[in-house]
This record gives structure tokens, sequence and C-alpha cells, in this order.
């Protein structure tokens, strides 16, 4: 028997949260602040991890010029595809 795969797995439950939306339907709202909660813890672990990846890599670079530069660019990167996802 062939152990099953992590995307196999993802596809598995893709399927059956589907399968439980349309069974249960409105009566799933129940549910919907531990999906509140989840959402936010998940937020709240994501930037700090955004945050210190990024100071971590300001810090290690010895040339602060280029970091700089490295910090604009990215910033640019940032706001522009900020722009076209919300423009479209």
């Amino acid at each position: 028997m062939q152990k099953t795969s992590l995307a196999g797995w993802i596809l598995i439950a893709l399927v059956d949260g589907t399968a439980t939306g349309f069974l249960v339907g409105s009566g799933i709202e129940i549910i919907k602040p531990i999906g509140t909660l989840f959402l936010r813890l998940l937020k709240m672990t994501i930037r700090p991890l955004i945050f210190f990846s990024i100071a971590g890599g300001f810090a290690g670079t010895a040339d602060f010029m280029q970091a700089g530069t490295d910090y604009m660019s990215a910033m640019v990167k940032n706001q522009t595809q900020g722009c076209r996802s919300q423009c479209r």
C-alpha cells in the first residue's frame, strides 16, 4: 500500500470541505468564529516572521548603501504589485 503524499492529503481535505459546505449549507455559520480565530492567529504569526527575516537580512548586510538600494527596490516592487492587484 502506497503512502498518501502531502498533495494528496490537501486534495482530500479540499474535496471534503467542499462536500461538507454543500451538504450542511448555511448551518456551517456556527463554526465561523473558529475560522476567523484561525486566520487572525495565522496573521499574528506571519507578520513578525516577515519583519524579522527582513531585519535579519539588513543586519547581515555589510554594505549599507547596497542595503538601502535593496530596501527601496523591494518597497517599489511591493507598492507596484499592490497597485496592480487593487486596480484590476
